[in-house]
């Protein structure tokens, strides 16, 4: 009999605690710093590293704005090569249940590369469109995991998939890892994030 009550008090809690992390939606209103690097098939050594900051904010219920700037860096065969990456979007989220929201931005993306070389340099400008529809989901209180697909229109016309995860310390700190690639090569990331 004690047993029976044992097993019914720790499968009630139990039931409980998931129903409390049930009720926890992905959060839209971050700071976010990550160190980044890039890995490029066939790129004779070319793996640059560096940091990044992305600023998310809900405008409205389901309307949201976001932004990313990073650059990174690295010195091939002695030549320095700087990589940066800037883009804004306005997007929309649809709440589907109380832990996950489908989503939907546009945005515009501007893509930088200089190499120099002693007194030579190099310099690659180009503007384009970015598009992203994901899935983001609060699988438990405290890990919200997030998956998309980003179209971006800028060079080579280029789809990417991206995966990745926050582990949330307390209420407002997180700390992440992400992956996102295709064919060609992938971009990893270590982040922490601060919600507000």
């Amino acid at each position: 009999m004690k047993t029976k009550l044992a097993a019914i008090i720790l499968l009630s809690s139990g039931l409980s605690s998931t129903a409390v992390f049930a009720e926890t939606a992905p959060e839209w209103n971050f700071v976010q710093g990550s160190v980044e690097s890039l890995s490029i098939d066939n790129a004779n050594g070319f793996d640059p590293l560096g940091l990044g900051i992305t600023v998310s904010y809900l405008l409205t219920d389901n309307i949201f704005v976001d932004g990313k700037y990073s650059r990174l860096s690295d010195d091939p065969a002695d030549v320095d090569v700087d990589v940066t990456l800037f883009d804004i979007n306005l997007g929309y989220r649809y709440r589907i249940s109380d832990i996950t929201d489908l989503y939907g931005s546009l945005g515009f993306v501007n893509l930088n590369i200089e190499a120099s070389s002693g007194v030579n340099s190099a310099e690659a400008d180009d503007d384009g469109l970015q598009i992203k529809i994901g899935a983001r989901s609060r699988l438990i209180d405290q890990f919200e995991i997030d998956t998309h697909i980003v179209r971006r229109q800028i060079g080579d016309d280029r789809t990417q998939l991206g995966l990745s995860g926050h582990y949330y310390v307390n209420e407002q700190l997180a700390l992440g890892v992400g992956i996102l690639g295709d064919g060609d090569g992938k971009q990893y990331s270590l982040s922490a994030r601060y919600a507000f």
